[in-house]
């Protein structure tokens, strides 16, 4: 995963934790607000309401005590119009609370309750009503206090517990919504912990992974300009700095290989020279006997000449023969052919006379049959038929004979037929054979105009070789004289070995103390010089000594 890629993560893990507590947090919301609207709705909207008849049931029981103490005509008439009023007021607010805000059945119960003790109440009041407007104040007290008054008291105290039961679901709802308020709290600082040590830890391992190969990056750094290369480090991540640290470890690695090469080839030059320096004594020696072996290679050449030239007759006469062997087998190949063809039509022949016999057998069956019903025909005449049924007989037998006669034909000529096949066949072969025969001598011929064009060449090379003596003395001539510069040659190219060695010496690879040769001396008698810091003349020395010994 690249640098860029962590910093993508751990900025969506942020995001993500940021939007986890937020959403969280809303959620959390959202709940107190939905059980701060069911408080609300389902509680203090019934409360205001039953109140409110609680105040008007309260005013009318009030005003109803009033006109009985005062005990007029007047009064009563006037508590009437009053309780009709507040009735009306009751039922518009007992209709807006019931059923709609009812929110349980222990609320639904309790208000059952007080609509039953509504009615009877209301059933009782409509009795007190006519004791008090015929003046009868005394029965109208004494009904008030028997019969009115429970009434109203068990009216009363079925809307205390309808206000209590919503009272109870306010309370309920607000220990629900402290709930939800309190476990959102510890959800969001939960959040807010994990997340911050999730961020923490993504921060630390996003450090430790860029640190690591930065560290490694500078201490490889660091050996590589102090001369130590070969460094054995195992990259394992695939971002950036790692690329970058790869990509020292290659350019290390890549230095360690020049470095050693240069050491080698530099070690190879030194050992050559000398192998060299010691070859120019031998080149003297091997100079001279190159002179003697020249007149053995130019009698050699002679004989050589004679026997290509043998070889070249020898050649044309091979290839009249085999021209007069290719012809006799084309001629051969024809007849052949034509032999074939005949033996292909006397089997095409055989073929047609077989299928005649096949058109006489199957006669001769159609005849056993006309025969064989002429007999039935005639036994059927009776005496008059037995004439023609002793000529029926007779030319059933006959046709059975000619039957069997076609059978023993077709049985001969199938016979035939296969011999004349494995006759062709047979040609066909020999044809085939002609055909190879044909080709090898054609091949055969070919070999042999070859060996006549290689003979040419024998010739065209031996003449080559005669130049290549000539010139080979000469050569030998002038390889006697540049001994002593390929020698002078070597000498230097030895020494500048040397003083290559010792500049590549401040190189050393990991595990190494000190580098090969840095310890090792000069030459004695001369200071190593660099081959640029050389005179114009030296490399030209080296450059014709070399070009002389490949010639050689």
């Amino acid at each position: 995963m690249t640098v860029r890629q962590r910093i993508a993560l751990l900025i969506a893990i942020s995001v993500v934790i940021a939007l986890s507590v937020g959403v969280g947090g809303l959620m959390a919301l959202r709940q107190t607000g939905a059980q701060t609207e069911a408080i609300y709705r389902t509680s203090l909207e019934p409360i205001v309401d039953v109140t409110g008849v609680r105040a008007l049931f309260n005013g009318t029981r009030t005003g109803l005590n009033r006109a009985l103490l005062v005990g007029t005509v007047d009064a009563a008439k006037a508590e009437q119009a009053d309780n009709a009023a507040a009735a009306k007021k009751i039922d518009a607010l007992w209709a807006s609370y019931y059923p709609n805000m009812v929110s349980s059945p222990e609320e639904k119960a309790e208000a059952d309750r007080f609509i039953a003790a509504q009615a009877h109440a209301r059933e009782l009041n409509a009795r007190l009503d006519p004791l008090m407007a015929s003046g009868k104040r005394d029965e109208a007290v004494q009904y008030m206090l028997t019969a009115v008054g429970p009434a109203f008291t068990a009216e009363s105290s079925a809307i205390d517990a309808i206000v209590q039961e919503n009272v109870n679901e306010a309370a309920q709802a607000f220990a629900q919504s402290e709930n939800i308020e309190r476990h959102a709290f510890v959800l969001v600082v939960i959040g807010l912990v994990v997340g911050a040590a999730a961020l923490v830890a993504c921060g630390v391992f996003l450090a430790r992974s860029i640190m690591r190969p930065l560290i490694q990056a500078r201490e490889l750094a660091a050996s590589i300009s102090d001369g130590e290369l070969g460094h054995a480090i195992d990259v394992k991540g695939k971002d950036e700095v790692s690329d970058t640290l790869r990509s020292l470890v290659a350019m290390d690695t890549t230095l360690a290989g020049i470095v050693r090469k240069v050491r080698d080839n530099a070690s190879q030059v030194n050992a050559a020279a000398k192998d060299i320096a010691a070859g120019n004594d031998e080149l003297s020696s091997r100079t001279q006997e190159q002179a003697s072996s020249l007149e053995e290679t130019a009698a050699s050449m002679e004989e050589m000449t004679a026997s290509v030239r043998q070889n070249a007759e020898s050649a044309a006469a091979a290839r009249a023969l085999a021209d007069l062997l290719t012809s006799q087998a084309a001629t051969t190949r024809g007849l052949a052919g034509e032999t074939s063809d005949a033996m292909i039509r006397v089997s095409d022949a055989s073929r047609e006379i077989s299928g005649i016999v096949t058109t006489m057998d199957e006669i001769a069956f159609q005849t056993n049959l006309l025969a064989l019903n002429a007999a039935v025909e005639a036994a059927r005449a009776g005496e008059h038929g037995r004439g023609f049924a002793v000529v029926a007989g007779e030319v059933r037998r006959l046709a059975q004979q000619s039957a069997v006669a076609a059978k023993d034909v077709k049985v001969l000529i199938a016979s035939s037929g296969e011999r004349v096949e494995a006759g062709a066949a047979l040609l066909t072969r020999t044809t085939d054979a002609l055909a190879d025969m044909q080709a090898g001598a054609v091949k055969v011929a070919s070999f042999v105009t070859d060996i006549a064009t290689a003979n040419a060449q024998q010739a065209a090379g031996i003449d080559q070789v005669n130049m290549a003596v000539t010139e080979l003395d000469s050569v030998t001539q002038q390889n006697a004289a540049l001994v002593e510069e390929a020698s002078a040659a070597s000498q230097q190219a030895s020494e500048l070995a040397e003083g290559l060695m010792l500049q590549v010496a401040v190189f050393r690879f990991a595990g190494e103390d000190t580098a090969p040769y840095a310890e090792r001396p000069a030459p004695a008698g001369r200071t190593p010089t660099p081959p640029v810091l050389q005179s114009p003349s030296s490399p030209a020395t080296v450059a014709m000594a070399a070009s002389v010994w490949r010639d050689f």
